[in-house]
C-alpha cells in the first residue's frame, strides 16, 4: 500500500564449518510506532519549552543537588545565558550571593522539609520582587526528587501598591490631624465616616456617629437651611453655608460647612462629604461686638438728647436778657435812673 515504515535492521555473517562467509542473516524489526512515539514526545517537549519560554516569569525545575533540569528563556535571560547553557548547572555558577542566594536556599529547604507546595507572596531576586510558587515533584517511583519553581515578576504592581499605600497613609494622616472636621455621608445622608476633629466638635465618638442621620445633630433653626443646601448640592454644585448644630452636651455650635458630592467610577453619585470649620467663638465675638455697638449707640443717643436739652435750657434765659437789653437801649431816654436800675 506504499506506506512508509521505519525498520531497525541488524546483519550477521553466516559461515561454514571452515569459517568462510556463506551468507548474511538480516533481522528487520518494525519500529514505526516507536519512531512516532519519539516524534510525538519531541513535539510535546518542544511545545512545552515554547510555552514556558513565552511565560513572562521564572520557571525552573531542579533536583536535590540544586542542578537545573529545566529553565525557561525568561530565567536564562536574567543570567545572560540560553536555557541550554543553564541546564545541568547550579545557582552558584551564575549568581552572586547578593542576588538572593540565601533567599533561594531558605525557600528550597522549607519545601524539601515539608514536601508541600509553598507560596511566597514577596521574594526579592535580581533586584526585583517576585511572587513565587515552590512545588515538590514526584518521579515515577513516587519519590520527591525535583522542585518546580514558578515565580512571577510583580515589581511594578508592588511599587504601585506601595505608592497607593503611602498615599493613603498620607491622606489618612491629613484627615486625622486636620483642624477642620470631615464627615462623609451616603446617599441617604447617613454618616459613614467622621474624623477625630468632627467627633470632638460634636462631642460624640465615631462609633456613635456612624450610621446616624445628619438631621439628628442639626439645631431646629438650621434644618430648613440644611435641606435647601442639600438640594443645591444634588445639582452638582459646591455649597458653603452656616449651620447651628447641637452638641452632645446640649450646647449650640456654629459651623461653616463646605459640601460636595462623591462619585464612583461610573460617575454615579454615592454620597457626599463636608468640611467643617467651627465658628462658634467667632459668632460669640460677633455677638459681643454687636452688643457693645448697640450699647455705644444707646449712649450716643443719650448724649445727643442731653446736649439738646441743655442747649434748650441755656437758650431760654439768654433770649430774655437780650430782649431786655434791646428794650433799655431803645427806651433809655424815657426812663429815669431808678427805672433803669430796676
Amino acid at each position: 500500500d506504499h506506506t512508509l515504515i521505519n525498520m531497525l535492521s541488524s546483519a550477521t555473517f553466516l559461515r561454514d564449518e571452515q569459517g568462510a562467509p556463506m551468507g548474511v542473516l538480516l533481522i528487520n524489526r518494525d519500529i514505526t510506532e516507536r519512531k512516532h512515539a519519539e516524534a510525538a514526545l519531541r513535539e510535546q517537549r518542544d511545545l512545552l519549552q515554547l510555552v514556558i519560554d513565552k511565560i513572562p516569569g521564572v520557571i525552573i525545575v531542579h533536583d536535590r543537588d540544586h542542578r537545573f533540569q529545566l529553565v525557561n528563556q525568561y530565567f536564562a535571560a536574567r543570567l545572560n545565558c540560553t536555557p541550554a547553557d543553564v541546564v545541568g548547572k547550579t545557582h552558584l555558577e551564575f549568581m552572586e550571593p547578593s542576588a538572593g542566594l540565601d533567599v533561594i536556599a531558605q525557600r528550597n529547604e522549607r519545601a524539601w522539609a515539608t514536601l508541600q507546595p509553598l507560596f511566597i507572596p514577596e521574594e526579592k531576586l535580581f533586584d526585583r520582587i517576585y511572587q513565587t510558587h515552590c512545588i515538590p515533584l514526584q518521579n515515577a517511583s513516587g519519590e520527591y526528587d525535583r522542585l518546580l519553581i514558578v515565580a512571577m515578576d510583580v515589581t511594578e504592581r508592588y511599587q504601585a501598591e506601595e505608592a497607593i499605600r503611602r498615599s493613603e497613609e498620607r491622606f489618612r494622616q491629613i484627615i486625622t490631624t486636620m483642624q477642620g472636621g470631615l464627615v462623609i455621608y451616603d446617599v441617604a445622608e447617613r454618616i459613614t465616616y467622621a474624623n477625630e476633629r468632627f467627633c470632638a466638635l460634636l462631642g460624640y465618638s465615631q462609633a456613635e456617629l456612624v450610621g446616624t442621620s445628619s438631621y439628628h445633630y442639626i439645631d431646629e433653626s438650621s434644618v430648613q437651611t440644611f435641606t435647601a443646601q442639600l438640594a443645591v448640592r444634588r445639582e452638582c454644585k459646591i455649597t458653603v453655608y452656616e449651620l447651628v448644630f447641637k452638641r452632645k452636651d446640649c450646647q449650640r455650635a456654629y459651623w461653616l460647612v463646605a459640601g460636595s458630592l462623591l462619585y464612583n467610577e461610573q460617575g454615579q453619585i454615592t454620597g457626599s462629604f463636608a468640611v467643617i470649620t467651627d465658628i462658634t467663638l467667632q459668632k460669640k465675638t460677633e455677638d459681643s461686638l454687636q452688643a457693645a455697638l448697640k450699647k455705644e449707640q444707646e449712649l450716643s443717643e443719650l448724649k445727643s438728647r442731653f446736649i439738646s436739652m441743655a442747649s434748650h435750657e441755656f437758650r431760654t434765659p439768654l433770649t430774655s436778657i437780650l430782649l431786655m437789653t434791646e428794650t433799655l437801649r431803645i427806651y433809655r431816654h424815657r426812663l429815669n435812673h431808678e427805672q433803669i436800675e430796676q
